[in-house]
């Protein structure tokens, strides 16, 4: 499925690397800096996804836009439904804040009722592409990351640092607590 994309790409050095060339942020400047872009060849895009065939997709998931996606094993998608939520018009509201066409996105149909389930499930994905046992995830206390509904055979604990408890902690320091837990 990588054949779609072309390049990532760090948001600030504009250094560009292959898919399988780089772990997660740009080397040179950082987890703060180094934000990866991803660079699609759209041509190719537009083999796998259309209008049509969005329209005629079964896949009432975000992952009917698995081509716009960074997997490349799609076998490691967890089966609990996540996207889709619906759109609401609030014509009164929209006519207050003179805002016609502003519709209102309710992800509570989601797994934790947030957006954020979206990218954390493309980020469990990645955790299982590159064979790790677990996934550690820094929060200010309401960063989902859905691991219950990946099956028993690939489960993949998750461990949350919360914003307290990252203040005080080093990545360094967590590494003899990474052993005896795995």
């Amino acid at each position: 499925m990588a054949e779609y994309i072309k390049a990532l790409r760090c948001v600030s050095c504009k250094k560009e690397y292959s898919v399988h060339e780089i772990e997660y942020t740009c080397p040179d400047c950082g987890p703060v800096m180094g934000t990866l872009d991803v660079l699609y060849d759209f041509r190719t895009v537009k083999k796998y996804l259309s209008k049509e065939k969005l329209a005629r997709s079964a896949e009432y998931s975000h992952w009917r836009y698995l081509p716009l996606l960074p997997v490349l094993n799609p076998g490691f998608i967890q089966p609990l439904k996540t996207g889709w939520t619906p759109l609401y018009h609030m014509a009164d509201f929209n006519r207050k804040l003179g805002l016609p066409n502003l519709y209102l996105k309710d992800d509570s149909g989601n797994i934790t009722h947030s957006y954020k389930d979206r990218a954390s499930s493309v980020a469990i994905v990645k955790a299982l592409e590159k064979g790790y046992s677990a996934i550690a995830a820094a929060s200010s206390g309401n960063a989902p990351l859905p691991s219950p509904p990946l099956p028993p055979a690939r489960q993949c604990p998750v461990i949350f640092l919360f914003r307290q408890a990252s203040r005080r902690l080093s990545w360094p320091s967590l590494e003899p607590i990474m052993r005896m837990l795995f």
